[in-house]
């Protein structure tokens, strides 16, 4: 049987005033659970009050000024949602295996059912050439992929080379290529009821 989790994906994913949303929820739900004496939540409903008043003070006036307000946004951000994270470990703590404890904090909880489905293969959106020799992927995944694996040949090629580990989908790229070629790549999801996905649909990119 899997313990309720926190799904931090609802949050740590979201757009700006998500991440905001769901720091309020959880300032609300906080004093709602008294833990066991001796024990304390790690960042106090008070503490992520502060860093969401600091958050959205930013989110107003980053619309009007220009880099240095964006970075200060989102250091602020980051701040917020590493204090959720830090939450969400005490709140799967003391909710004693009940899913209806981490929602009453204001989490969402992990969805049993989806995190034992099989993964769908990932959605190349996009293949970019940041450098030369590289093609980087702009992909759409399950949430509960746990990391990605790719694969790569020349268009003229019959077999794929070896496949390439990436821990993130914000950073699969291929380097190494030769420019003015055009490769055929793959990827595949790791995780879900069945270790992985199946391969996505190929797709095409010539480095520079």
């Amino acid at each position: 049987m899997l313990l309720p989790r926190v799904n931090r994906s609802a949050y740590s994913q979201a757009p700006d005033p998500g991440v905001s949303q769901a720091a309020g929820k959880v300032i609300v739900g906080i004093p709602t659970v008294i833990p066991t004496p001796g024990m304390e939540w790690p960042v106090s409903a008070a503490d992520l009050t502060d860093l969401k008043k600091t958050f959205d003070d930013l989110i107003i006036s980053g619309t009007r000024v220009g880099r240095l307000k964006t970075a200060l946004k989102n250091a602020a951000k980051a701040a917020v949602i590493d204090a959720l994270d830090k939450d969400a470990s005490f709140a799967e703590i003391v909710c004693n295996d009940d899913p209806a404890v981490i929602m009453q904090i204001g989490y969402e909880p992990v969805s049993a059912n989806h995190a034992q489905s099989m993964l769908n293969p990932p959605e190349v959106i996009g293949v970019e050439t940041p450098q030369a020799a590289q093609l980087k992927l702009r992909i759409r995944g399950d949430r509960n992929t746990k990391s990605f694996v790719g694969r790569i040949k020349k268009v003229t090629d019959g077999d794929y080379g070896p496949t390439v580990s990436f821990a993130s989908s914000r950073k699969i790229l291929f380097d190494n290529l030769l420019g003015g070629v055009t490769y055929v790549i793959q990827l595949m999801g790791i995780g879900g009821s069945t270790g992985q996905s199946d391969w996505s649909e190929p797709v095409q990119g010539m480095p520079k």
